[in-house]
């Protein structure tokens, strides 16, 4: 088995752990796909003809396919595990009174609050939020 279809299959395993954005519509683990059978290809990726016109008129230089080299890649799907299991988090906890401000101890818990339920939220819900936040009564 080569270097290359490990890291695509370690590359596939990242992308079925992501984590869903449950905000937007935007699939990020099929951008990312596309984007790594772009690299793994030696295609330019996240150009289009138009941006790399702009991008040679600006430099005047010709962009050139740059291939992904395999360990280059291993230490790409590296960061994201490390991203995925929480390994910084894990190493750096953060205490004390940085994530309760005396301004407003709640804060962060309250932006979590806010981000799990805003995806649920109806309709009539989501007026009331806004309507709520455009008039505040003291």
């Amino acid at each position: 088995m080569s270097l290359r279809s490990i890291v695509t299959k370690q590359y596939k395993a990242v992308f079925a752990r992501w984590p869903k954005d449950q905000l937007r519509e935007l699939k990020l683990q099929e951008l990312l796909s596309e984007h790594l059978d772009d690299r793994l290809n030696g295609r330019l990726a996240w150009t289009t003809p138009t941006t790399a016109a702009a991008i040679e008129k600006a430099t005047g230089k010709a962009l050139t396919p740059v291939a992904a080299t395999d360990l280059a890649q291993l230490k790409q799907v590296n960061a994201l595990l490390s991203l995925l299991d929480d390994r910084y988090m894990k190493a750096n906890r953060v205490t004390g009174g940085l994530m309760t401000p005396r301004s407003n101890p709640t804060y962060y818990q309250d932006i979590i609050t806010e981000l799990e339920e805003a995806p649920k939220r109806s309709f009539f819900g989501r007026v009331q939020k806004k309507l709520q936040g455009m008039f505040r009564f003291s």
